[in-house]
């Protein structure tokens, strides 16, 4: 029996789980989230094990991406929603989604994945040296104060227009993240053979100026997508839903709107 995840749960209509990246929360989602129920939708988001007000119990083992994925498939289970989902999903939250997709098909309306993780090639050799030391990450969390984070993130040009809550919210968020959490994009296997098997409407959202996975990337994923489609955000780096709000809100409303319309009509 895994823990239960801490999640918020607004408005009626179609299920939309909304799921955050590395040392993130489901405040990643305020700005997204009541637009998603404005327009008719119910929006669920979920703080993952080990982030926000889910902490990790010792009791699960070493800090590992089969453990998080494990008890948020549990989690979702337990919602027992009886429509099927649209999932969206942020860097490790696209992984999680891309995986739950894939195993389980029948309960999945469709995709939107911003910036997300599948594969370690993503990673530019500096991030992906820092990942494979994870020690220096876990200290950082736990040493660097809060405002300094808030600082890092206003030296990024990317990071300009996010507004100034959502950065005090995201160096909060990673300051309580569990340190370990620094170990997950290594326990992270490739995702790119399953892309081909996922026949459902899947929608790719990355920045052009994206300093932790490669743009180019995305731009292989969206090829190797049966029903995939992509959009470059101009302007914005790793955290498009964050710092281009009211573009990101649009596109991402579209393609629901579009997308689960045309999956509900080709249903049995």
């Amino acid at each position: 029996m895994y823990p239960s995840l801490h999640f918020t749960l607004q408005g009626d209509g179609s299920p939309i789980v909304l799921i955050h990246g590395l040392t993130a929360s489901l405040h990643d989602w305020d700005y997204l989230a009541p637009e998603i129920v404005s327009h008719g939708n119910q929006a669920i988001a979920c703080d993952l094990i080990g982030h926000g007000g889910s902490p990790w119990f010792p009791s699960l083992g070493p800090m590992h991406i089969d453990t998080v994925y494990r008890v948020f498939q549990d989690w979702i289970s337990n919602l027992n929603l009886s429509r099927p989902i649209s999932f969206i999903g942020h860097s490790l939250g696209g992984y999680l989604a891309i995986q739950y997709a894939q195993e389980h098909p029948e309960k999945t309306q469709s995709l939107v994945l911003i910036s997300p993780y599948y594969s370690r090639e993503q990673l530019y050799p500096v991030n992906r040296w820092f990942y494979e030391h994870p020690a220096l990450g876990e200290i950082a969390l736990r040493l660097v104060p809060m405002q300094w984070l808030v600082f890092l993130m206003k030296l990024d040009k990317a990071s300009a227009t996010i507004p100034g809550e959502a950065k005090q919210q995201t160096a909060a968020d990673a300051k309580r993240a569990a340190p370990a959490t620094m170990r997950l994009p290594m326990t992270m296997k490739s995702l790119e053979a399953d892309l081909p098997k996922l026949d459902l409407p899947v929608f790719v959202l990355w920045g052009e100026d994206d300093l932790l996975l490669k743009p180019v990337m995305y731009q292989k994923m969206v090829s190797l997508l049966p029903s995939g489609e992509g959009q470059i955000v101009s302007g914005c780096g790793h955290q498009p839903h964050l710092e281009k709000i009211e573009i990101v809100n649009r596109l991402v409303l579209d393609f629901l709107h579009k997308g689960n319309n045309d999956r509900t009509s080709s249903l049995p």
